[in-house]
């Protein structure tokens, strides 16, 4: 019974863990397809963003993983993004393009509203995949 039990339990929370993950990758997609209607800019404008978007889930996964203990860094644009939590750190970007974007009047208050709902999700998302690993099942070491 014991064994049934944590294997539910088990599946209970992969299931929770794929869905976190595919609606973390939905909203950087739909973040994407957003910024790059709602805002004119140039060509390589859009390239440097989209791939600090893009490399949002690559942070997670590898703060996830704890592949590093040390600050790790991300190039983009030829701007250096350097943290201990590099995911925090590119949503904090993603605002401070927001921010440049909204003072130099490139996109209105709407468009702004618009896209800034989306990396707050992306903050609730390493929250909640932060829980899912700290917070993981004991071993079953003996058998009842």
């Amino acid at each position: 019974m014991l064994l049934a039990f944590r294997a539910n339990r088990a599946y209970d929370r992969w299931w929770e863990a794929r869905i976190l993950w595919g609606t973390l990758v939905n909203t950087c997609r739909n973040l994407a397809v957003k910024a790059n209607a709602m805002v004119h800019q140039p060509d390589t404008f859009h390239d440097s963003f989209q791939r600090l978007i893009t490399s949002f889930p690559y942070a997670l996964r590898d703060h996830l993983r704890a592949k590093t203990d040390h600050e790790s860094t991300l190039t983009v644009g030829g701007k250096k993004i350097s943290a201990r939590h590099l995911p925090s750190a590119i949503v904090s970007q993603i605002y401070e393009t927001f921010e440049t974007w909204k003072k130099e009047e490139r996109i209105q208050f709407v468009d702004y509203w618009m896209l800034d709902e989306k990396p707050r999700y992306c903050s609730k998302y390493v929250e909640g995949a932060s829980g899912l690993r700290k917070h993981q099942s004991p071993l079953l070491i003996g058998s009842s």
